[in-house]
C-alpha cells in the first residue's frame, strides 16, 4: 500500500505489517511523475480486473494521471487530463474527487467516486458511470457523520415587558430588576 501526503509518499507491506520505503519525494521515484501533482493528491484508487490490474489512477482537483507497473518499470502513462474528458459519462456536478473507493465482490470492478456530499459509480467493465450522483449516506449510513455540510445555528432572544405573580413555586425576586439594553440576566 502506498501512502501519500503532499508532496512525499511512503511504501507499507500489509503481510509483513511493516513500512519498506520512504517518507521520500514523490517526484523524483515514481518516473513520469507530472509537476502539478507534485504537492500532493486528492485521491487515488488502484486498477481492477484484467484490463486495469498494476495500474492505478491518482486524482487532483479535475484531472487525474494513470501510474502503471505492468510494463516492467512502472511510469506515468496518461494525464494530467482533465477526468471529465476521459471518464466516460463524467457529470458536470463532480469537478474533482475527493475520496475513490474500489468495489469488492460482485463490483469489484465498480470505483465509488466521493464529491462532497455525493457519490457516483464507475464500471471499469463497462467503461461508464452507471449511477448518477446520489448522497453518499444513501449508501454508506455511517459515513454520514463525517460528511462536511453547512451548520446553521438559530440564536432565538426574548424580552419580557411585565410580569406580574409567581410562574414557579419558590421564593419571589424581593426587588424590581432593571436591566440595561442588550444586557443579559440568568433566574432558576
Amino acid at each position: 500500500v502506498w501512502f501519500f501526503k503532499g508532496s512525499q509518499y511512503l511504501r507499507y507491506n500489509l503481510s509483513s505489517d511493516v513500512v519498506e520505503g520512504g517518507p521520500a519525494d514523490i517526484a523524483p521515484n515514481w518516473p513520469g511523475w507530472p509537476a502539478s501533482f507534485s504537492s500532493g493528491l486528492d485521491a487515488a484508487v488502484p486498477g481492477r480486473g484484467a484490463q486495469y490490474e498494476g495500474m492505478a489512477w491518482l486524482f487532483k482537483g479535475s484531472e487525474y494521471i494513470r501510474f502503471n507497473n505492468n510494463s516492467g518499470v512502472g511510469e506515468v502513462d496518461v494525464g494530467p487530463t482533465p477526468i471529465a474528458a476521459a471518464w466516460r459519462g463524467w457529470p458536470e456536478s463532480f469537478a474533482g474527487v475527493d475520496c475513490a473507493i474500489s468495489g469488492v465482490g460482485a463490483d469489484s470492478e465498480v470505483i465509488y467516486f466521493l464529491y462532497g456530499e455525493e457519490f457516483i459509480s464507475y464500471d471499469l467493465a463497462a467503461d461508464k458511470v452507471v449511477t448518477s450522483p446520489k448522497p453518499i449516506s444513501s449508501k454508506w449510513q455511517a459515513l454520514s457523520p463525517f460528511i462536511r455540510r453547512p451548520q446553521l445555528f438559530l440564536v432565538e432572544s426574548m424580552q419580557l415587558k411585565t410580569y406580574f405573580g409567581n410562574i414557579l413555586p419558590g421564593q419571589m425576586q424581593g426587588d424590581t430588576i432593571r436591566l440595561v439594553q442588550n444586557s443579559e440576566q440568568t433566574y432558576t
